[in-house]
């Protein structure tokens, strides 16, 4: 119990992923990659659904890209990230 309540009080477990650090527009504006999305200028909060648009069908799949990109990372390394950053595991 008192890890899954460190986890979901100081590791924000029940927010995982990636608006638990910053919003999408954010991550995506920050690429060197065209995103059309983030060029539109879409009013509407964007979600995990609206990467699956693309990275689902394609060969680059968004779990390659979210990878390489955060193990990659100085600023993910330097708030001393790791795979709990993003990914809950449950104590059962």
């Amino acid at each position: 119990m008192l890890v899954t309540s460190w986890n979901n009080v100081y590791l924000n477990a029940d927010n995982p992923g990636c608006t638990a650090c910053h919003t999408l527009e954010d991550a995506l504006a920050d690429m060197d990659t065209y995103h059309g999305i983030v060029t539109m200028g879409y009013e509407t909060e964007q979600t995990v659904a609206n990467c699956f648009g693309c990275h689902y069908f394609y060969t680059t799949k968004l779990r390659d890209s979210i990878h390489a990109i955060h193990n990659n990372s100085d600023e993910f390394e330097a708030m001393e990230g790791d795979c709990m950053s993003c990914h809950y595991l449950s104590d059962g």
